[in-house]
């Protein structure tokens, strides 16, 4: 079974290809989870601050 969080991701970025898409999870990160992760993704570990959420998404936007 696929954890329904990838799902969405894969079926987010069917729709929408150009769509980034930002994992978080208080679980261990397997290689399992990675491989199913889509193209552009970035990883956010729990717990996390409103500082490197920021960042991370930040991070995630196209450049000017």
């Amino acid at each position: 079974m696929v954890h329904p969080g990838l799902e969405l991701g894969q079926q987010a970025v069917k729709i929408r290809p150009k769509l980034r898409v930002l994992y978080t999870t208080g679980l261990a990160l397997t290689d399992e989870m990675k491989a199913l992760f889509v193209e552009n993704s970035e990883f956010l570990p729990k717990p996390y601050d409103v500082n490197s959420l920021s960042d991370t998404v930040a991070g995630m936007m196209p450049g000017d």
